[in-house]
C-alpha cells in the first residue's frame, strides 16, 4: 500500500532539492523570476505528473529494480535499474549526456529512497515533487518537455540558460547536488545502507 506519509516526505524532500540547485543557479546567473497568471491548467498538471511518478515508480522500481535486487548483486541492481530509466528518457527532446548522468543519479537516489521502508511511496512523492516544481511551477523544462507554468525564471545575462532545452536535469550543477544527496543516503542514512550491506528478502508484490 501507498503511504501519505511517504508520500509527503518524498514530496518534500524534492522541493528541498530544487530549492538548493535553484539557491547555486540564482548565485551563478542573473536571473529574474516573473509571475505568470494561475490557469486551471496547474490542476491538470498535478494529475498527469502525479500518474506519471505513479506508473514509471511501479515499473522502474517497483518490477525492474525489484527483481533485479532479489536475483542479482545488490549494487548491481541499483545501477542496472538505474541506467535503464535513464536510458528510457533518451527518445526525449534535447536528451544530452548531462541529462542522462542526471537521470541515471536520480534513478540511484530513488532507489535508495525505496530502499528506506521497502515501500514505493517516497520514490513517488519524490518523483512527483520533482516533476511538479520543474515545469509547471518554475517553468522550465522537464526531461525536455515544456509546460505552461505559474513562475517563469530568465537568464538576464543571456537569452537562455545553458541547459534549458533539456531543463534542470541538463545542469552540471544538478550533478553535484544530485550526487551529493545519492552519497548522503548511501552512506550516511543507517536504514538504508544497512538494508543494502545485509541480506532482504522482498515480496513476490511490486508494492508493499
Amino acid at each position: 500500500m501507498f503511504h501519505f506519509r511517504g508520500i509527503l516526505y518524498g514530496i518534500v524532500l524534492g522541493l528541498i532539492e530544487i530549492f538548493i540547485i535553484l539557491l547555486i543557479i540564482s548565485s551563478s546567473y542573473k536571473v529574474e523570476v516573473t509571475f505568470n497568471n494561475i490557469g486551471i491548467e496547474i490542476l491538470w498538471y498535478i494529475v498527469i505528473f502525479f500518474c506519471v511518478a505513479i506508473s514509471e515508480e511501479l515499473m522502474s522500481r517497483g518490477f525492474i529494480f525489484q527483481n533485479l535486487y532479489k536475483n542479482s548483486n545488490k549494487h548491481l541492481a541499483i545501477l542496472i535499474s538505474s541506467l535503464i530509466f535513464s536510458l528510457l528518457h533518451s527518445f526525449n527532446s534535447s536528451f544530452n549526456i548531462f541529462g542522462m548522468i542526471n537521470i541515471l543519479l536520480i534513478g540511484i537516489l530513488l532507489c535508495l529512497l525505496y530502499l528506506k521502508n521497502m515501500n514505493l511511496s517516497i520514490p513517488i512523492g519524490f518523483h512527483f515533487s520533482w516533476n511538479l516544481l520543474q515545469g509547471p511551477i518554475l517553468g522550465f523544462s522537464v526531461s525536455g518537455l515544456n509546460t505552461s507554468s505559474i513562475f517563469e525564471i530568465i537568464n538576464k545575462r543571456s537569452d537562455d540558460f545553458p541547459f534549458s532545452d533539456f531543463g534542470l536535469e541538463g545542469s552540471l550543477i544538478s550533478t553535484i547536488v544530485l550526487g551529493v544527496f545519492v552519497i548522503y543516503f548511501y552512506f550516511f542514512n543507517k536504514d538504508i545502507s544497512g538494508k543494502i550491506k545485509g541480506s532482504i528478502t522482498i515480496s513476490n508484490n511490486g508494492v508493499k
